[in-house]
């Protein structure tokens, strides 16, 4: 059982970090590039380290590596060597490790490896479309090497995020099930609050992941988050998982420059109390958001959570 399970039994609920895009934003590093936050892993390795910090000092239970739109071959396609861009890939998860260790508080510290969809390599804002067209086997060829990487490293779950495709959430079970003493969450992006953004229901997504047994918590994220709870309403009533929720600041994704543009000044600590009523046991934020966003998540779910005792 890794720790991260022992902590929602703990802790009844785990509060991920937020935006690391956002909060690297903080450190004036230029994010626009198709590596996105990983091109800072050799960059500026201590603005991650930071950024990771910041977010276990506000509470968060969940470092997220710096890992989402990297992969080996993109790496390479930036111009490193093949084996430059393994060590970058552990870097990454060496750096959430340090942060966890010079990070203060009591709370349980586990580290996320994260594997975005194929649309993030391609760096075209497709990870909310789900349009691109690869056969299953191209799917797990292009995931592999990364996730191996990081299991190698030494991640304490995986997180598969902002899946758009479900051919895609199938091709990342298989490669799961390689290592069968990993465990993992998966979590997709949303046309609207009732479909992935390739258009399928989510209760079809619910049937295929529920039944896994090295996932240990499914839902949705990097969605505005008036989506959340109708998506959870959808799939509670037959649900035999906890939900993971962390939503954006809404607005419209700009591939061009790498970040939402309109997002809403609010903040997601408005919500959480009704998805965590609604079943999500795994609660943070996603583009827009920041430490100070997940420090008032974590004080207003240990509020509401004592209260209810």
């Amino acid at each position: 059982m890794s720790d991260i399970v022992k902590a929602l039994e703990k802790e009844a609920v785990v509060i991920l970090d937020g935006g690391l895009a956002t909060e690297l934003q903080a450190y004036e590093e230029e994010l626009n590039h198709p590596l996105w936050t990983a091109r800072l892993v050799e960059r500026a390795p201590e603005a991650i380290k930071a950024a990771h910090q910041a977010f276990f000092e506000a509470g968060a239970n969940i470092a997220t590596t710096a890992t989402y739109q990297a992969s080996v071959e993109g790496f390479v396609k930036a111009g490193h060597k093949n084996i430059e861009a393994r060590t970058l890939m552990r870097k990454a998860v060496f750096l959430a490790k340090q942060a966890r260790t010079a990070s203060g508080g009591d709370q349980e510290k586990s580290l996320a490896g994260s594997i975005g969809p194929y649309g993030a390599f391609l760096a075209d804002g497709s990870e909310y479309r789900g349009d691109y067209e690869l056969s299953d086997l191209e799917l797990y060829a292009f995931h592999a090497e990364r996730f191996a990487l990081l299991v190698e490293a030494g991640v304490d779950l995986i997180f598969f995020e902002t899946i758009p495709n479900f051919v895609e959430v199938k091709t990342l079970l298989k490669l799961l099930e390689k290592f069968p003493d990993q465990k993992a969450c998966l979590t997709v992006s949303l046309k609207d609050p009732y479909h992935m953004s390739d258009g399928t229901a989510l209760e079809d997504l619910q049937t295929l992941l529920d039944w896994h047994p090295q996932i240990i918590a499914y839902g949705v994220n990097c969605c505005p988050a008036a989506w959340v709870s109708p998506a959870l309403d959808t799939m509670r009533p037959s649900a035999l998982k906890p939900f993971i929720v962390y939503p954006n600041l809404g607005g419209t994704y700009n591939p061009e420059i790498k970040q939402f543009e309109g997002q809403e000044e609010a903040s997601i600590s408005d919500w959480v109390t009704d998805w965590y009523d609604k079943g999500a046991r795994f609660i943070g934020g996603c583009c827009g958001t920041t430490a100070q966003d997940i420090r008032e998540v974590r004080q207003s779910l240990d509020a509401y959570i004592k209260n209810k005792a």
